[in-house]
Formats: C-alpha cells, sequence, structure tokens
C-alpha cells in the first residue's frame, strides 16, 4: 500500500503500520514547531484534524509495557519485541491473537480496563504535549480553525489526556476507535467519520 504524509512517499503491510505511525510522529512534531514559529502560516488552513498518540502526545511505550505486563501474566511469555509488534488495534482484538477463543468477551472487556488503568497511572506523571503544540493550539483558536480528533485511541484515554492537560476546549468534534467497526478501518476509519457526519458521530462544524 502506497502512502504519501506531506508529499513524502512511504509504505506499510497489513495491521503492522509502525513506518506510518512514526512518520506521522516525526513529521507532526515539526509540523507544530514551524507553525509555532510562524504566524503566516496559520492563513493557509480552514481546519486541523489531529490524530492522538504520537501526534499530539508521545505515550506507545506506556501502552506496550502495559499489555506486556498483563499478557506475561496470564502466561503468554511474550518478548518486548514482539510486544511492539502486537500492540496495534483493538484491546479484545489483542487479546484475541494472542489467547485464541481463550477468553469469554465479558473477561477481555475486564483485561481491556485492567490494561488501561495500568497505562494511564504509569503515564500520568509524563502526560504533555508534544513540542510547539500548545502554541499551535492557542494560534489556530485565536485564528478562527476548527479543530477535531480522529484517533484509534478509545474515548477513555482520550478523555483522560484532553481532561488532565485542559485542552478539551480546542476541539469541535472527536472520533475514537468507539467508532470504529473493524481493526482493518481503524487507521483510516475516524478521519472519514471526521468529515462525513452519521448519526451518532461528531463533525467539525
Amino acid at each position: 500500500m502506497q502512502t504519501v504524509v506531506q508529499n513524502i512517499p512511504f509504505s506499510y503491510r497489513g495491521n503492522q503500520p509502525y513506518n506510518l505511525f512514526w512518520l506521522l510522529f516525526l513529521k507532526s512534531a515539526l509540523f507544530a514547531e514551524n507553525i509555532a514559529q510562524q504566524n503566516t502560516l496559520l492563513v493557509k488552513y480552514k481546519a486541523f484534524l489531529f490524530d492522538l498518540n504520537g501526534t499530539m502526545i508521545d505515550d506507545m511505550q506506556y501502552h506496550i509495557r502495559a499489555w506486556h505486563h498483563i499478557l506475561n501474566e496470564l502466561g503468554a511469555d511474550i518478548s518486548m519485541e514482539r510486544m511492539k509488534q502486537e500492540c496495534y488495534g483493538k484491546n479484545q482484538e489483542l487479546l484475541e491473537r494472542i489467547f485464541p477463543s481463550r477468553f469469554t468477551e465479558e473477561e477481555k472487556n475486564k483485561m481491556s480496563w485492567e490494561k488501561e488503568r495500568q497505562y494511564q497511572e504509569e503515564f500520568r506523571p509524563y502526560l504533555h504535549l508534544l513540542k510547539g503544540l500548545d502554541v499551535v493550539l492557542q494560534k489556530a483558536e485565536k485564528a478562527g480553525i476548527k479543530m477535531a480528533i480522529g484517533s484509534a485511541a478509545i474515548r477513555f484515554n482520550i478523555d483522560f489526556v484532553l481532561d488532565n492537560l485542559g485542552i478539551r476546549h480546542y476541539f469541535s468534534a472527536i472520533v475514537s476507535a468507539d467508532h470504529v467497526r473493524a481493526v482493518r478501518s481503524v487507521w483510516c476509519e475516524p478521519y472519514v467519520a471526521d468529515s462525513s457526519p452519521v448519526p451518532g458521530r461528531s463533525s467539525v462544524k
């Protein structure tokens, strides 16, 4: 699959889009610093649509560590390297990949919430926006630019970030993994949802 981000071509395979993740991380950080330093760039844009993990905050290592701890407690005997490769998609789907048909949906939901509890507890002391993004948000709001979040993160974690950083007021719409039907679409469907209003989903107005 060929994709272009800010005119830089790259590719990723199947359900392991780490090239996509890191390119978005690096490009968004540079983009934020660039806009923060040049007010004139804001006149080019009518709206900003943000991903969350790796774009607004740098938290992936905390998700990986939380899953690594929980899965090994359950007997997965999984290495940190493999955990990095498996850490994608919805929590229940990850559990099913590692332990096929072992747990009920109720059990997977319970383990999913425990993972998020561990992630938030460990990450909270280090929670901050990527360099320059706070200035971008302030300047974009002042310029009347609409902003939204379209993310594969669950709403529980999006709320954790927005409320602890006090930045919820910047965003007119939020679309999370709770709106996504399947893992295959999790990297693109939130963005379609933001631009195509349907009942039960938010859109930028």
